[in-house]
């Protein structure tokens, strides 16, 4: 048990039995960077004073410092910057089209390529900075092979394109190790396999294209999560991993509505998408409810549920009594929404008192 001595010193009967990592004999609390459940714990379970705890708060890491905010301000207008600069460019070409000669297209954006990559190589002061100047040359390679196919017509195939440019990105996203880039290039393959079914494989319909961008994102989120496994947590690790997450859950959740309303015409090939979406619904909810304890995830597998259950009422419902499906429609959506709303809060609060019983 801990207590505070009278000239704030923490004092634990055994080392072992220390809260965190930097809670160990510190000479008083102002040389411990404590967060909200330590905190916590500290005011629940031991003599501190009010005055004391008003200390250690604002001591803390529970609010961003200055410092925090000024590198997150930093970080966001170079974003923001670097993407006003690429769109910039894009609608350049775009609107000065006939007023430039092909080879000052051209020369124009290997010039910007070059640049860019001799300045990333000069300039080695901010990692941050390094990895948008390798996401400017990646656009910019996009933006020349767009260029160079409108000059000389090399075909009308947009996989060709999107293909492409994601092999000639590819070792930029690899040394980049700047996740929204390797999201990107993820989105390039996705583009790329997505347009070579429609414009070459016509015969593939919806429900096995929808199937194939599923399993593919879902190898990549598994491949992702095992490599930020010790990183998750960091903001960037965090979004890119729901986005993916919010892509596949879209996708199976679409072939389930085109099931659906199919009335599994191919009885078959629809009981593999029906099990392959509640594998996900299953396998994904138990990771990343009970282990990984992820609240976005936690929230749209069960909408996608509600979603589903939504169009099995539509469907059923027929043409008949729409007025009647609608309003039973609404009232379901209404129930299990709010339902969903208290489910979350309900298990948030859950997941933080098992993580302070877990410190104790």
């Amino acid at each position: 048990m801990l207590h505070f001595s009278t000239h704030n010193t923490i004092m634990t009967t055994d080392p072992n039995d220390a809260i965190d990592a930097n809670l160990h004999q510190p000479e008083s609390y102002q040389d411990a960077q404590v967060d909200r459940k330590v905190l916590h714990l500290l005011v629940t379970h031991s003599d501190m004073r009010a005055l004391d705890a008003q200390k250690a708060y604002d001591n803390s890491y529970i609010y961003p410092k200055r410092a925090v905010w000024l590198d997150f301000a930093h970080k966001f207008f170079l974003s923001i910057g670097t993407l006003m600069m690429l769109a910039g460019i894009i609608f350049f070409f775009a609107y000065n089209w006939s007023d430039l000669h092909k080879f000052a297209k051209l020369g124009t954006i290997q010039v910007g390529i070059v640049a860019t990559a001799i300045g990333l190589l000069l300039y080695k002061k901010d990692d941050y900075i390094r990895k948008l100047g390798l996401t400017v040359i990646s656009v910019l390679v996009g933006v020349f092979f767009a260029v160079f196919g409108q000059i000389y017509q090399t075909g009308a195939n947009a996989y060709d394109f999107f293909l492409g440019w994601t092999i000639f990105v590819a070792a930029w996203v690899t040394i980049s190790g700047f996740p929204f880039l390797w999201l990107f290039f993820l989105l390039l393959v996705n583009l790329t396999i997505g347009f070579y079914i429609a414009q070459v494989l016509r015969s593939w319909d919806d429900e096995t294209m929808f199937l194939l961008f599923s399993g593919l994102n879902i190898a990549a989120l598994a491949i992702w999560e095992w490599v930020v496994r010790n990183k998750r947590e960091e903001v960037v690790n965090l979004w890119c991993l729901r986005i993916i997450g919010a892509g596949i859950t879209y996708s199976l959740t679409t072939n389930m509505i085109i099931i659906i309303f199919d009335d599994f015409s191919r009885s078959s090939f629809d009981i593999f998408g029906v099990l392959f979406y509640l594998l996900w619904i299953g396998i994904g909810g138990w990771y990343y409810v009970q282990q990984v304890r992820d609240i976005s995830f936690a929230a749209m597998i069960p909408f996608s549920l509600i979603v589903i259950i939504d169009s099995l009422i539509l469907n059923m419902g027929g043409i008949g009594d729409f007025i009647g499906i609608f309003l039973l429609v609404t009232i379901f959506t209404i129930g299990s929404t709010t339902g969903l709303v208290f489910y979350l809060l309900r298990l948030y609060k859950s997941w933080t008192k098992n993580s302070i019983e877990n410190t104790l």
